[in-house]
């Protein structure tokens, strides 16, 4: 199989038939598509024979990186959801459970004070205050993955967030909380 060079975890081989099979791996995670179900069949079995792995078979794919997944073929239809996975970030959030709480319409404030001035001194940190930081990264890098692939609308809310990720100072605490 050739390795794609838009995404390294992304795998092909089309065939002389016009026939295609994609794999996508992600550590132990293994999704894949064909054109011929026989001969992916084959392929998967020569994979866990040169690689001592068995590959689970486990039908139609619904789930998949912490990503629901709906197909119709009939209707030629796909359709990505990580509304769990979104779920989960709000209710076990550094903040407690925001899952009661009224939504707000926008995913950032229009607040301009969002800069390096609001960031703390480095210096001043206690252990609890390096804790809260950790878990501000934590909830950014969770944001970020569900921006990046099911909700492109909350990006710049996020890239704001992650800019000043190292040191967040009580503005961007505010600023997570009320994208969260």
């Amino acid at each position: 199989m050739t390795q794609s060079c838009v995404d390294p975890c992304l795998f092909f081989r089309y065939f002389e038939e016009g026939e295609f099979i994609l794999l996508a791996l992600y550590v132990d995670d293994c999704l894949y598509s064909s054109s011929d179900e026989v001969r992916a069949e084959r392929v998967l079995d020569r994979l866990e024979g040169e690689r001592g792995r068995v590959f689970d078979r486990m039908g139609d794919a619904d789930w998949f990186l912490a990503m629901g997944i709906e197909q119709d073929l009939d209707k030629g239809t796909l359709s990505l959801s990580q509304k769990a996975f979104a779920e989960s970030i709000v209710k076990n959030s550094m903040f407690g459970d925001l899952s009661s709480r009224t939504p707000t319409r926008t995913p950032c404030s229009t607040a301009k004070d969002v800069d390096h001035d609001a960031q703390p001194d480095q210096g001043g940190l206690d252990s609890a205050a390096r804790r809260k930081q950790s878990q501000y990264r934590r909830m950014v890098g969770k944001l970020m993955y569900l921006a990046r692939l099911t909700r492109p609308d909350i990006q710049f809310a996020v890239s704001r967030l992650a800019r000043f990720a190292t040191n967040p100072g009580d503005v961007y605490y505010a600023e997570l909380e009320h994208l969260l």
